[in-house]
């Protein structure tokens, strides 16, 4: 019986094994969100597994603040694209507080 147990043990904790190293492994999407909102302007950037990153932009109040913004947003793309992901999706919307764009990139694993 002592022996059943061990073995029961072992093939649950081994079970559980495949799903942990799933979790490390990088995700092949990232999901770019800018929020355009009346005085400031977020990216929020999702690398999945729990990792999301928010770049903080000037608001697009002045032309200067707008010019600064996409090149933040141009920043990103450029790291992203070097780092083997390519855009596969964009779409727009908006939200009381402003326009939001949702940016999907994908890397070939």
């Amino acid at each position: 019986m002592k022996t059943f147990l061990s073995a029961l043990a072992l093939c649950v904790g081994l079970s559980f094994l495949p799903a942990a190293s799933r979790a490390q492994t990088p995700s092949p999407t990232v999901v770019v969100r800018v929020y355009e909102i009346i005085n400031h302007r977020n990216l929020v950037i999702s690398y999945g597994n729990g990792k999301t990153e928010t770049v903080k932009t000037p608001g697009a109040v002045g032309d200067k603040d707008q010019q600064e913004s996409a090149a933040q947003i141009q920043q990103v793309v450029d790291r992203l694209y070097q780092e083997g992901y390519h855009i596969v999706s964009t779409a727009g919307g908006g939200t009381q507080g402003g326009p939001v764009t949702t940016y999907i990139f994908r890397r070939n694993q």
